[in-house]
């Protein structure tokens, strides 16, 4: 009797050992298809978004400074200080080019070369004006920009500050070999600081809102503010990233199970980091 008992003991014992590793191996292999995803790509997505949407913040305040600079002179073409880039503006047709030429390292020390062309609804001068801000041979870094950007009128919300929309409609980057990040959506955009002419010159904006896109891999997602981003451009011009706070979370499309993943911009400090957070685990990102 002892001896049976001991052996069933141990059979037990045996049992919860393989019934802890059948849920383990069966958990790390539902965890393989429900992420269908390496960390290596998740990271490579918010690095490439991280500077997609940059850059589309900053082509709103390019064009916002040729907006400046075009009012405050009565001559519609001529240099932009800064930009190693010319302004022209069609008053008749409304429409403000910026030339970067074949290239040149101006706003934000990235080098650009080709066209940002603004067509208005009422002129560069109106907060009353939407904007279409398209691309002719447009390149950021060695990476071509195509697509369009939509910017609603300006309008002053509860708190007194100027506020719009922006909608990015087939906006993509194409990098040298061949490979396309495509993002498009609607965000809105609060001037918080640096306030001029309804314009942030060098301030920060806030910015919320949903877009989606498809990776450099043809992976869908989505990205949704759940935490306003702050955008600093003084940050930006400095050297640091462009978003210093706020934060987003990601969803991929086509996984078996749901699964948060956060990207976080950090405290208001002006620096080169941004955290991903992937199943309770924290990666830092760093570059640009």
């Amino acid at each position: 009797m002892k001896t049976q008992g001991r052996l069933t003991v141990r059979k037990i014992w045996f049992l919860a050992f393989a019934l802890v590793a059948f849920i383990t191996i069966q958990g790390c292999q539902e965890d393989g298809e429900e992420l269908g995803i390496s960390l290596e790509e998740e990271m490579e997505i918010v690095d490439n978004n991280n500077f997609v949407e940059s850059t589309a913040d900053e082509e709103l305040e390019i064009v916002a400074i040729a907006e400046n600079a075009l009012n405050a002179d009565d001559n519609p073409n001529g240099r932009l200080a800064g930009m190693c880039a010319t302004r022209s503006y069609d008053a008749q047709a409304m429409i403000l080019t910026i030339d970067f030429g074949n290239g040149c390292t101006g706003p934000y020390g990235r080098k650009r070369s080709g066209i940002i062309r603004v067509q208005y609804s009422d002129g560069p001068r109106s907060f009353n004006s939407s904007r279409v801000i398209t691309f002719d041979n447009y390149s950021v870094d060695g990476k071509q920009v195509s697509g369009s950007i939509t910017s609603s009128k300006y309008v002053i919300n509860a708190a007194g500050n100027y506020e719009n929309t922006y909608t990015l409609v087939g906006y993509v980057v194409i990098y040298p070999g061949g490979d396309t990040f495509r993002i498009s959506g609607e965000r809105k955009r609060e001037i918080i600081e640096g306030f001029r002419d309804g314009v942030a010159a060098n301030g920060k904006v806030s910015i919320t809102g949903t877009i989606k896109g498809v990776s450099t891999r043809g992976r869908e997602f989505t990205h949704t503010i759940t935490t306003p981003i702050i955008a600093d451009f003084a940050c930006r011009a400095s050297g640091g990233f462009l978003r210093i706070s706020g934060v987003k979370e990601m969803r991929y499309v086509g996984l078996r199970r749901e699964r948060i993943r956060t990207v976080d911009y950090g405290d208001g400090t002006c620096d080169n980091t941004i955290t991903i957070t992937i199943n309770e685990r924290v990666y830092a990102v760093t570059g640009e």
